[in-house]
């Protein structure tokens, strides 16, 4: 009897053992970006992911350091153009993973005045889904067609500012609207 328990508990040990001393497979699990290929207008990009906890990382033959959870970030600093940056992961045994981003990055076009009546972009400050009480203000920032009358809500003026402090932009305006105890916005959209 003793030599089957013998047996048994070696049998058990040993499985234990090859089960723990099992290798992490390499994998490369992005969360930014979420694409192969990226247009971007800024230089700075990081590649943020994860890996097997047991794996080191390389981008672009340069070692990432990788976290005991498996996490990596790699921060960039793009050049104008098209750059690729390969990842590669690899295993303690020696197998490997590789996966592939591009990024095509060009300066951002400078800004223009708009051109016809019209409005390109309309900015609320603060920003989001809000709470609101009569009295609170929401400050308006509105880019359009200089030399216009706009209005919020049909009775708020926003007034046009001096190009002296847009840094040389025409058609940009500012204002505030005032919450009023009969406003209701659950079914309704501000205008401007």
């Amino acid at each position: 009897m003793n030599s089957k328990l013998l047996f048994l508990l070696i049998f058990v040990l040993t499985t234990k053992v090859s089960i723990s001393q099992k290798v992490d497979e390499p994998f490369i699990k992005l969360t930014e970006p979420l694409s192969e290929n990226n247009i971007v207008n800024v230089a700075q990009k990081f590649i943020i992911g994860s890996t097997c906890k047991t794996c080191t990382l390389s981008i672009n033959n340069q070692k990432v350091k990788v976290y005991p959870t498996g996490a990596f970030a790699y921060e960039l600093k793009l050049l104008q153009g098209d750059t690729t940056f390969n990842l590669l992961a690899t295993s303690i045994n020696g197998k490997k993973i590789k996966k592939t981003i591009g990024y095509n990055y060009h300066l951002p076009l400078p800004e223009l005045p708009v051109k016809t009546i019209s409005i390109e972009r309309i900015q609320t400050l603060p920003e989001g889904d809000l709470l609101l009480k009569p009295g609170d203000a929401i400050s308006f920032r509105v880019k359009a067609f200089s030399g216009c009358n706009l209005k919020v809500m049909g009775n708020s003026s926003l007034y046009e500012m001096p190009d002296s402090v847009t840094k040389g932009m025409i058609g940009i305006y500012q204002g505030k609207y005032i919450i009023q105890p009969t406003d209701t916005f659950s079914n309704q959209k501000i205008s401007v």
